[in-house]
């Protein structure tokens, strides 16, 4: 029997797939910003769907891009912070807060561990498609600070 390992552009697609299921659960537990979590979940849910085409595309093969040193260790921990948190949410009871400070610590390690740049590649269609995951990872970070400074303001009115 051959064993045939996922794509790293399948890994990334799962990963993103699980994002969008944790910000809907987020959605239905916290009516007062469904719309934000809702958003940030079809956003996600638009990521997984660019990184299956990449892997449609261009699957395992070694011609198009390789894995930088370390880059599995890299997918794999964040990863498991998204399974981590999908446990979380699905067992207690979460406060909205607390659910935006997830969700912070999840886009930021995505941006920190710098994990859609674990792949050299000179394919001008992955480099974009990377990038521009990249981008909106960075705008995600920035929606839910801005929800935390909101909520700030009102909670010190």
């Amino acid at each position: 029997m051959i064993e045939t390992k996922p794509s790293l552009f399948s890994i990334f697609s799962d990963n993103e797939g699980k994002i969008a299921e944790l910000y809907t659960i987020y959605a239905a537990a916290f009516p007062e910003q469904k719309k934000m979590w809702k958003d940030l979940a079809i956003d996600e849910i638009k990521h997984a769907k660019i990184l299956y085409d990449l892997h449609k595309r261009f699957g395992n093969d070694g011609k198009f891009y390789t894995i930088v040193t370390d880059g599995l260790q890299i997918i794999n921990y964040v990863g498991d912070f998204i399974n981590q948190s999908l446990v979380e949410a699905r067992t207690k009871k979460l406060t909205n807060n607390q659910a935006v400070a997830t969700a912070m610590r999840l886009e930021l390690s995505m941006i920190e561990k710098k994990s859609f740049d674990v792949v050299f590649t000179e394919d001008e269609t992955i480099k974009s498609a990377l990038d521009k995951l990249n981008r909106e990872t960075a705008i995600h970070f920035q929606r839910l600070k801005t929800r935390v400074k909101l909520t700030e303001m009102i909670d010190y009115e």
